[in-house]
């Protein structure tokens, strides 16, 4: 009877014989036995103290046998841990090359008994080292197993091992643990290419022997060997023999070399090369992207919580593209970062004085990030702060361009600074690039607001080629992902822009999507509108940042639909004087000096005619020029 139950029973953990509760009931229902026939008065002692040690012998050979018992279900259970454990590991390796997950660090368990990877996808691979066997008992060596893969057939792809013997099914197959070429499987179907790779699990019988499932323990088969014989996991449990020998040291079944860009994993014979990497982003990226409002601070209160303090007078933070940001600063303080570690946002450093204390930043930890609030925290002095955050609208750069052009008188204390009419071609004043810079520098002096634009940030206005803007064309013109650099709140970016000129004939109109991939995204138009004295050229442009982004064979119907947040901006032909005082152009060309020298007494400016316009136009810096503010802004 004994040996029926045990057939009918699978060890994958640890079970209780019932036998034992039997013969301890027995040894009780003695005892109190016993005791009522001593309460009685008429019984021989030493035939009850002879029955008495007779159970406590028969209940010590229980109780040894159920401790025997319970160190083969121990040995049971290591083993089929350790098998399954070596299966995950390795098919969480291929796994990873497949879909190409990288390494992001590694560090030894603490227990020493080996490492835990953690990948660039979040995902977390335990790889241990080799067992060491168990201690003989009855007359059995120390018990092991070793989980492998090796490669077969043409195409190299790996087969499931056991103790380096391949893992045969019932049918004497060989187990795929990855799909064809290389490619790991899944359960199911693959496509025409073959089986798919396989995850085994494994247990073991009350026969000692290996069991496998390859449905994730739905149905269950024996492992055979080549021969057509159950392979032995433990030695079957049996009476007590001698003493057996110590199990061998589990072989060095685990090292891990790495160089700068892979690290090569070793184990139970199968190397891995995985890449090096860095781990994915805990949040959604692109949402950070944008400008942002800075709400309050909090700092660290004294009761394990935060408390709110004031936000620094008018922050903001601008995060233009993927790598490159601005915020205020003297002017503007531009910056680029980095994402590590999924949270951190390593940047160039920020500083800010706010009231007395001086704030120097060179990273944040993202705390929250949604479509609506971000939280940073950064440390100050040893002590953690962090900074709220609510979304703001990106600026539009043709915003930062004043509405008009100097006075004439614009550089008297007393004078107006700025024209009232925007398209007038003889009302503007006219200035010298050599008098200019410092005029201007006392500008900005006195009002903080106003800088003259270097040609970077014209080119954020114009593009710099004269390929691009054409007013006069005898067919349409189309050029895609268009590379510009240009400067925006101090920044120097690339992005990528569109452009749609159409002839003449259709008016002298040029489209344009430009800031691609950045927050300042937006759909541009340029005309050339000749009109006497009032000839000028129109820049208008429209944000769609947050909006899908037309084609650009489309964009001239957007501009006919009302966009209240559109920008204009007016660039009167006022043309400019020469070095002999004549005025030249006036009525036809528009030119508007940059802060950028040449040298050789020559200077950048953006220039528009009837038939183009572009931001990297050369005249000598003794002409004098109409001259177009930026004002500093969010």
């Amino acid at each position: 009877m004994i040996a029926n139950e045990r057939e009918e029973m699978k060890f994958s953990g640890n079970k209780f014989n019932p036998l034992i509760l039997i013969n301890m009931k027995r040894f009780f229902i003695a005892i109190t036995l016993v005791a009522v026939i001593i309460i009685a008065g008429c019984t021989d002692l030493d035939d009850i103290y002879s029955e008495i040690d007779l159970l406590k012998k028969q209940n010590k050979e229980q109780t040894d046998k159920l401790t025997e018992f319970e160190a083969w279900l121990r040995s049971v259970e290591q083993l089929t841990n350790t098998a399954n454990s070596d299966i995950v590991a390795i098919s969480g390796l291929i796994d990873a090359l497949n879909k190409k997950v990288s390494v992001v660090s590694y560090k030894e368990l603490a227990d020493k008994s080996g490492y835990e990877l953690s990948m660039s996808d979040g995902s977390k691979i335990t790889l241990k080292h080799g067992a060491k066997g168990d201690k003989g008992d009855k007359g059995d060596q120390g018990d092991k197993v070793v989980m492998g893969t090796k490669p077969f057939g043409p195409d190299d792809r790996l087969y499931w091992t056991i103790d380096g013997e391949w893992l045969l099914d019932a049918n004497g197959n060989k187990v795929p643990a990855t799909g064809p070429k290389g490619e790991q499987g899944i359960q199911g179907d693959q496509g025409e290419k073959g089986e798919p790779g396989l995850t085994p699990t494994l247990r073991i019988n009350t026969a000692g022997h290996w069991e496998m499932s390859l449905d994730n323990g739905i149905t269950w088969q024996e492992v055979k060997d080549e021969n057509g014989n159950p392979v032995q996991a433990v030695g079957p449990k049996g009476d007590k023999g001698e003493q057996g020998e110590p199990g061998n040291d589990g072989d060095a079944n685990l090292t891990i070399t790495e160089t700068a860009e892979a690290i090569t994993i070793t184990f139970n014979g199968t190397s891995f090369v995985i890449p090096k990497g860095a781990p994915l982003p805990q949040f959604d990226v692109d949402l950070l992207i944008g400008k942002w409002n800075m709400l309050f601070i909090q700092e660290p209160n004294n009761r394990g919580g935060w408390r709110n303090i004031d936000p620094w007078q008018g922050y903001w933070m601008h995060f233009m593209d993927a790598a490159n940001g601005s915020c205020p600063g003297e002017m503007y303080e531009p910056f680029t970062y980095t994402l590590t570690e999924g949270n951190k946002l390593n940047v160039s450093e920020i500083t800010w004085q706010e009231g007395p204390t001086l704030f120097n930043i060179d990273n944040f930890t993202i705390i929250h990030l949604n479509n609506d609030y971000l939280i940073l925290e950064f440390v100050h002095d040893g002590q953690r702060m962090r900074q709220y955050y609510t979304r703001g609208v990106p600026p539009n750069p043709l915003k930062f361009v004043t509405k008009y052009n100097l006075n004439p008188d614009a550089g008297l204390v007393s004078g107006t600074r700025f024209v009232t009419d925007s398209t007038a071609c003889d009302v503007s004043g006219y200035f010298d690039h050599d008098g200019l810079s410092i005029f201007v520098d006392l500008l900005h002096v006195y009002t903080t607001s106003y800088y003259l634009p270097s040609v970077e940030e014209w080119r954020s206005i114009m593009p710099g080629n004269t390929d691009y803007v054409k007013f006069l064309t005898f067919f349409v013109t189309f050029s895609s992902e268009v590379a510009e650099t240009v400067m925006v709140q101090g920044k120097s970016i690339t992005m990528k822009s569109d452009f749609l000129a159409f002839s003449g004939i259709l008016g002298r109109e040029v489209y344009a999507i430009r800031y691609k991939g950045t927050s300042m995204v937006s759909a541009w138009k340029y005309e050339y509108i000749e009109d006497g004295n009032k000839t000028h050229m129109k820049i208008t442009s429209r944000s769609f940042y947050g909006k899908t982004l037309p084609n650009i064979w489309n964009i001239r119907d957007e501009f006919k639909k009302n966009d209240e947040n559109e920008v204009i901006r007016d660039f009167p032909a006022s043309g400019y004087i020469d070095t002999e005082g004549v005025t030249q152009n006036r009525g036809t060309n528009g030119y508007f000096w940059s802060s950028t020298p040449i040298g050789n007494n020559l200077a950048c400016g953006m220039s528009f005619s009837s038939d183009k316009a572009y931001s990297n136009y050369i005249d000598k810096a003794s002409h004098k020029y109409s001259i177009r503010l930026f004002v500093i802004g969010d």
